[in-house]
């Protein structure tokens, strides 16, 4: 699975950093390494670093194919894998147990990020064209699986 990435303290995530610090300096060269030449499909939800002209240019110039701003619907967790799957696995994990520092937290969290198993994620992927046909069918609106 990708790394996890955390944002410093007192860090705003807007395009410059999101383009800098995520995406070329995280995001592509694990792509490169994981895909190995294999096309494969970015996806990212419809927030203002994500949206942005600047982003959307280095994504299409960077990665072999993604789901432009115009093509993702706002407001759309029930189709992001992150949404609907992985971060409730996190929660029950990482969080299960208080924690007294910010570094706990994260310790815990990318404890639980990394023993999610190869059949869960796969599953999750899985289904997101499930997903995905249920919302067209809906007409972009509400459903349920």
């Amino acid at each position: 699975m990708i790394p996890l990435v955390f944002v410093d303290p007192g860090a705003k995530v807007n395009r410059v950093y999101y383009r800098e610090q995520i995406l070329s300096d995280v995001v592509e060269p694990w792509a490169q390494r994981h895909f190995a030449g294999r096309d494969w499909i970015f996806q990212q939800d419809s927030a203002p670093a994500h949206k942005a002209i600047e982003t959307q240019n280095w994504i299409r110039d960077h990665f072999p194919d993604f789901i432009s701003k115009e093509e993702w619907p706002a407001n759309s967790p029930d189709l992001n894998p992150i949404d609907f799957s992985i971060r409730g696995i996190l929660k029950a994990k990482a969080c299960a147990t208080s924690h007294k520092s910010l570094e706990s937290l994260k310790a815990a969290i990318l404890k639980a990020w990394n023993e999610i198993p190869l059949g869960t994620q796969r599953a999750t992927v899985d289904e997101v064209p499930k997903r995905l046909n249920a919302y067209i069918k809906a007409k972009e609106g509400y459903f349920e699986l």
